[in-house]
């Protein structure tokens, strides 16, 4: 499983990182590709096996982006959490 973190889902360095992974998978089966991204329709979120919408009030001062990245980081103990948990049911 990869994970692509991008908010406004619109990154080209990421957006051609996800085009070479995709064009591999006709050689190779390619792992999961699930996308963290803001909650509008964006390049990432459409070329993801699975989106994950980002919900945050954006926030600049002074030119500086002071968005709150709280709930990314929540999203990502829980999926921890939840494969941890995932790891110990299988071991037994």
């Amino acid at each position: 499983m990869i994970f692509v973190f991008d908010y406004a889902g619109e990154d080209d360095e990421l957006i051609s990182i996800i085009q070479n992974l995709k064009s591999l998978q006709s050689q190779r089966q390619y792992a999961m590709l699930v996308s963290i991204t803001g909650a509008n329709n964006n390049t990432i979120q459409n070329m993801s096996d699975e989106n994950l919408y980002l919900f945050t009030d954006e926030l600049k001062v002074s030119g500086i982006d002071m968005t709150s990245h709280v709930s990314l980081i929540v999203i990502m103990e829980l999926l921890l959490y939840q494969f941890m948990e995932y790891e110990k049911s299988n071991k037994l």
